[in-house]
């Protein structure tokens, strides 16, 4: 009867947080069956308390490998998460616990798989889908840099709006595609993008500049004009803003 009523909390009848069963939650109900057990032998005549040892001797020994071969899955997070992930292919909670571990060991077209899987698994799964965006506007940035920095302007672009398709609301994006644009002559596109990423702020000459000749090319003198004013009155000793 102990054995049951301390069992009874961790049976998985009731819902404990995320998990409703664990091995480890039955460490404390073993507690009585070692006690009964102990008592028994105790109890028990010499020769079958013996034979009582022997078997128990050898379950030990058992369990003891079993144990070492299952503390070897708690090395780090990633061997935990990719075992749970093994042996239960439809745990969210492990997939997406797994691609956090290969985040953080920067493993990230791993961690990009391991999210998709979830989200094949959960597709309203909103923290996994927006790490995942996340990951894939850093991939898509990274990639315009290097074709902006190579002068080369359009494929910068088309970059930029993959990055901005996965996270349409960080700002550096759009800035970055508003100055690529602007060097790719695209001025109407590339005015929206860097107002946007600039409004409330003086941006830094570079900036000033694009957008300022983006006004001029697209009929909008004056808001040009205002901008260096603006521009060149918070930063009067800048040589650059013309």
């Amino acid at each position: 009867t102990p054995y049951l009523l301390l069992l009874a909390p961790v049976s998985g009848a009731f819902a404990s947080g995320l998990q409703v069963t664990a091995d480890r939650y039955a460490y404390g109900p073993a507690m009585v069956l070692s006690v009964g057990l102990a008592a028994v032998l105790a109890a028990a005549p010499d020769g079958l308390r013996r034979g009582s040892f022997l078997v128990l001797g050898i379950a030990a020994a058992v369990y003891a490998q079993s144990a070492q071969t299952h503390a070897a899955f708690w090395r780090d997070s990633i061997t935990l998460w990719s075992r749970a992930v093994a042996v239960t292919p439809d745990n969210d909670i492990a997939r997406y616990n797994l691609a956090l571990a290969r985040i953080d060991a920067g493993q990230i077209p791993e961690a990009m798989a391991d999210l998709e899987a979830l989200l094949r698994l959960v597709p309203d799964h909103a923290p996994a889908r927006a790490r995942l965006g996340a990951l894939v506007a850093d991939r898509e940035s990274a990639a315009g840099d290097r074709a902006a920095n190579a002068g080369q302007f359009f494929s910068a672009v088309t970059s930029y709006d993959r990055a901005l398709a996965a996270e349409p609301t960080r700002l550096s994006l759009r800035l970055k595609r508003g100055m690529a644009l602007a060097q790719a002559g695209q001025f109407a596109r590339a005015v929206p993008d860097l107002e946007a990423a600039t409004a409330g702020t003086v941006p830094e000459p570079a900036v000033v500049n694009a957008l300022a000749y983006g006004y001029a090319a697209t009929g909008r003198a004056a808001d040009g004009l205002a901008l260096l004013r603006r521009a060149h009155a918070a930063s009067p000793a800048e040589p650059t803003i013309a």
